[in-house]
């Protein structure tokens, strides 16, 4: 069977996929920030970083672990 490998994570297309994520120190303190601004009355964050860093992956992880798919 040939699969396609793509080295992104595309936040629409991957939404129906689990997501293998590896939890970094970054991840943690990034998750604790959107949760504090949530819980003070910020309902949003802008996420910036490099093509590459892991944002949609995370954002994926996070989508699942929200909806109580994944730890």
């Amino acid at each position: 069977m040939q699969t396609n490998f793509s080295p992104s994570t595309n936040i629409i297309r991957d939404s129906h996929h689990e997501i293998d994520y590896i939890v970094t120190n970054n991840s943690k303190e990034v998750s604790q920030e959107i949760i504090n601004n949530y819980n003070s009355g910020r309902k949003f964050i802008n996420l910036i970083g490099s093509y590459g860093t892991g944002k949609s992956s995370f954002l994926g992880a996070l989508r699942q672990h929200l909806i109580n798919k994944k730890n």
